[in-house]
């Protein structure tokens, strides 16, 4: 069923390393953190997918996480890509936290009374 397995990003690694090797009163720790913040949360939401693709019947999905396809002189990645034999569905998935709207074609995000 999970041809392509999810790991742990290489940038949230890379972040985490960091932060272990920073003192706590370093000039960067507040940017380190802050980013570790924004690419655990993804990570997290990847992985909650994660488990509601695993409810799928396994003989008849093939699942590939984080796949980088090429697109004329670039390239593309996605979530994750779930194949059958009579569909192909790229996933996209966004993990926010807070309250969120929709008005007049824009996305409203409020989280700890900022918005």
């Amino acid at each position: 069923m999970f041809d392509l397995q999810l790991i742990k990003p290489i940038t949230l690694q890379q972040a985490e390393a960091a932060q272990r090797r920073l003192s706590t009163n370093h000039p960067m720790m507040a940017e380190v953190e802050s980013k570790i913040r924004i690419l655990a949360s993804g990570y997290k939401g990847e992985r909650t997918l994660n488990y509601f693709l695993g409810l799928l019947p396994e003989k008849n999905y093939h699942i590939f996480h984080g796949l980088r396809l090429p697109v004329r002189n670039s390239f593309f990645q996605m979530v994750a890509h779930l194949l059958s034999p009579r569909l192909i569905i790229l996933i996209e998935s966004k993990n926010y936290s807070g309250t969120r709207t929709l008005e007049k074609h824009q996305l409203k995000q409020e989280v700890n009374n900022s918005k």
